[in-house]
């Protein structure tokens, strides 16, 4: 059994691991290594441990952020085939020239219901045909391993080539549904958790300093080693993996799940607005806190507050079940200029004036 001092020398070993690839992990990425490696320490204390660290020891004043709220919905879907898509990258490696067929990254999705993951570089660029082809490939990979399943529909964030009408037309052809996230605020958090689990088995594979490791040789055999593992929800193990979640196996896993985390079975139903407290009202005008994150640059994934200069009126105040089992407030607004609809927490907006003047 592990003592905490060497649950400590693993974390800072791996620490100096993600440090020497270029990727700086934010606090939440530390956390979800110390709960998926069990190694049972507390918050407080890891913060003391980064304190000590050399890196985040100069970085103390940045790393301070607004506290934001925690309460989030869970993702809740009632059936397989729906994903969140994004483009994930991989740092310049110092042992080797990256191609400029694979400097364009990687496509990757993951299955909301299942958390089955699948990737394929994309080749030379971020072209709609070059997404188009990795959509494809996707497709390929989703229909090998389990013949028959479809896919619904696919969230993506509002790339130039997603948004195109060749690559709408499509996803439309092939009857999947699109939705798009408006803000950088509402991410495909799915598969951004996808992205940095494959940088961390990727990271793993490249310490065998193997002169043939390239990672687009090694994503298909870390996208299988994370379809392998069992699932786990807020640290509870469902007993499956996510390539065992299939049509005839789904229904067991969704009470599963549901009698493990009861927030995911209470969110699929709506509370009555008046029987909670809301922070603004309907018909007031709002700009939306921003987080500024991306995927693509590693080592700069950091929440900076500011404030878009977008105004949004409010239309409707949505509470809903968040995954701590308590009520959250979110707020369906409606953008003054574009009239196209975000729905924000109600820690994410502040109150302006319809010229957006505060």
């Amino acid at each position: 059994m592990k003592t905490l001092p060497d649950k400590e020398a693993l974390l800072i070993e791996w620490l100096d691991e993600r440090v020497r690839y270029n990727d700086v992990p934010r606090l939440t990425d530390i956390m979800e290594y110390v709960q998926r490696e069990n190694l049972g320490l507390k918050k407080s204390r890891v913060r003391l441990m980064l304190q000590k660290h050399p890196l985040f020891k100069m970085n103390l004043r940045q790393q301070r952020t607004p506290g934001r709220a925690r309460t989030y919905r869970p993702i809740v879907v009632s059936d397989l085939g729906h994903w969140h898509a994004d483009i994930g990258y991989f740092s310049i490696n110092s042992r080797y020239e990256t191609p400029k067929s694979y400097r364009a990254g990687f496509l990757i999705a993951k299955d909301i219901l299942s958390r089955l993951v699948l990737a394929t570089p994309l080749i030379k660029s971020k072209t709609t045909e070059s997404l188009i082809k990795a959509f494809k490939i996707l497709f390929t990979q989703y229909n090998n391993l389990f013949p028959g399943h479809v896919v619904k529909s696919i969230a993506f964030d509002r790339e130039r080539a997603i948004m195109s009408h060749k690559f709408q037309k499509f996803l439309s052809e092939k009857g999947i549904q699109f939705h798009a996230f408006e803000m950088t605020s509402s991410k495909a958090k799915m598969a951004e958790g996808a992205i940095r689990l494959v940088r961390e088995k990727m990271a793993i594979l490249m310490r065998r300093q193997r002169k043939a490791d390239r990672w687009w040789n090694l994503l298909p055999t870390v996208i299988s080693n994370l379809n392998r593992q069992i699932v786990k929800i807020d640290g509870k193990s469902t007993g499956y993996t996510p390539l065992q979640i299939n049509v005839d196996t789904v229904a067991k896993f969704k009470r599963k799940l549901h009698s493990l985390v009861p927030a995911y079975f209470h969110s699929q139903f709506d509370i009555a607005p008046s029987l909670v407290p809301f922070k603004y009202t309907k018909g007031m005008f709002v700009r939306a806190k921003l987080i500024v994150t991306s995927s693509e640059t590693l080592g700069v994934k950091r929440s900076e507050l500011s404030v878009t200069p977008d105004v949004f009126v409010i239309e409707d105040c949505i509470p809903y079940v968040t995954k701590h089992m308590k009520v959250g407030q979110a707020y369906r607004c409606r953008h003054l200029t574009t009239n196209q609809i975000e729905v924000f927490e109600e820690n994410d907006i502040v109150p302006t004036s319809r010229d957006g003047i505060d």
